[in-house]
């Protein structure tokens, strides 16, 4: 099959390269031969918005609603289950936030068009995929060009990218992205609980920073992805919002930035260091404790002590998810 028209984005020497079924061996193929040097995956995924929501008052800023982590992985889990994903961006990068340019002037990001979404036929949020629609996404021409999840899934696990201690992810609020992710992967629905969640998000990922989350660390730092970037002064390069590989190129922009405002002198060096030597800073603890080891059962017998402990661990594993 012949390329498709208007298949690359670029501006700025960045080139979207478009994957869809006819050319998705040879994208995977591309990813395997550079993953050693460019282990930095930033993700963002689109998908019909959801259809399961629960009921809050809306007037509450979102950073000061009380959460209930079980509960939104329960609506999570409704959505991801019941939905399809749409488009996947990946941006790969080295440590100091370069992009692969396989020897030419450019440099290239990816995003992947999935088939299985029927606007005609599946269950969708009407406002979300009019957004998606006039963001650029062709819903018929996913539909009848796009890549198959099962063949996805299948060149993705053997591909490097999961399953990998040396890959590290980036997201910004991926809890759905991650969702939609292990769902294909997996070949199921996302597990009942949310503590099996966890337990896979681990095996399959193994190394995570949600930028949601990082943020909140950060002075002056809060809002949607747009907005953080904009604070930072961080543009666009490449594509517009609600495109994911545009969204997942401006989160890995956005988390390098943020990384280098928010240090002070000596931990901008020893930051500097580790990244040469292929690691990062993660000043926080909480996400990687929780992801790695999930939230511990509660005894029956338990004592006070280990009442507040596990209570503690379920408002980190609220701010780790959600």
């Amino acid at each position: 099959m012949n390329k498709l028209k208007g298949d690359e984005q670029s501006n700025n020497n960045v080139i979207v390269r478009q994957v869809w079924a006819y050319n998705l061996e040879n994208e995977f193929l591309l990813i395997r031969g550079i993953l050693h040097e460019f282990h930095f995956i930033s993700m963002d995924t689109e998908f019909p918005g959801v259809i399961y929501e629960s009921k809050e008052d809306s007037t509450v800023p979102y950073h000061l609603r009380r959460r209930d982590p079980l509960n939104d992985y329960n609506y999570l889990k409704a959505n991801v289950d019941n939905l399809k994903l749409i488009q996947l961006g990946l941006t790969l990068s080295d440590s100091e936030g370069n992009l692969p340019d396989f020897g030419t002037k450019n440099k290239y990001i990816w995003e992947f068009n999935f088939s299985d979404f029927d606007i005609e036929n599946d269950p969708h949020n009407q406002d979300s995929t009019d957004m998606l629609s006039h963001g650029g996404i062709d819903f018929k021409r996913n539909f009848y060009y796009g890549v198959n999840s099962l063949r996805f899934s299948e060149l993705m696990i053997r591909s490097g990218l999961v399953f990998n201690n040396s890959v590290i992810w980036v997201t910004f609020h991926g809890a759905y992205d991650f969702g939609y992710l292990m769902k294909i992967l997996m070949r199921r629905n996302l597990p009942n609980t949310l503590e099996r969640f966890l337990f896979h998000l681990k095996v399959i990922f193994r190394n995570i920073y949600d930028l949601k989350h990082v943020v909140h660390h950060c002075k002056d730092l809060y809002g949607g992805l747009n907005k953080i970037a904009n604070t930072l002064d961080v543009n666009r390069v490449v594509g517009k919002s609600h495109q994911a590989g545009s969204d997942s190129l401006l989160t890995l922009h956005v988390f390098m930035k943020t990384l280098e405002v928010n240090a002070d002198d000596a931990q901008q060096a020893a930051h500097k260091e580790q990244r040469k030597r292929m690691k990062v800073i993660f000043r926080f603890q909480d996400m990687s404790e929780i992801v790695n080891n999930g939230v511990q059962t509660l005894e029956a017998n338990a004592d006070d002590a280990q009442q507040a402990a596990h209570k503690e661990q379920r408002k980190r594993m609220k701010k780790v998810c959600f």
